[in-house]
């Protein structure tokens, strides 16, 4: 039988980014992202959500990349820049699945909350996703 799956506030753990990721995860990260912050109130599972928490720094910037799972992202402070969109609080993001993007935190930073349909701690780069697409039929 499913379970209800509760994590108080006062439970939730903090991590600098830099300290949580596996070095194959952070090389690919930005200084900004590797020394902004991140709570994981979720983990999920392959039939459970994921939900996390990521407070950026002033100016950090997310490189371009995917995920395998679709994902949404909330924006609760500060201001997400997306191309040439500003995404304030009460804003959100929904990114299919292999979908490139990137954004960078405003200049007061960025504050989001990030869920996942399934677990998912992949981080892919556009050369990443180019090069697992098949190739185009010649003809």
């Amino acid at each position: 039988m499913a379970r209800v799956s509760i994590v108080k506030a006062e439970d939730a753990q903090w991590r600098i980014v830099r300290e949580a990721s596996p070095p194959d995860i952070a090389r690919k990260l930005s200084e900004g992202e590797l020394d902004s912050s991140a709570c994981m109130h979720q983990p999920g599972t392959e039939e459970s959500p994921q939900l996390f928490e990521i407070k950026f720094l002033p100016g950090a910037t997310v490189a371009a990349h995917a995920h395998d799972q679709d994902e949404i992202m909330y924006v609760l402070a500060g201001e997400m820049h997306v191309g040439t969109q500003v995404l304030k609080p009460g804003s959100s993001l929904s990114v299919p699945g292999k979908t490139v993007y990137g954004f960078a935190a405003g200049k007061e930073g960025l504050h989001i909350l990030n869920f996942r349909p399934r677990t998912d701690f992949t981080f892919h780069t556009p050369e990443e996703i180019r090069a697992a697409r098949p190739a185009a039929p010649n003809g």
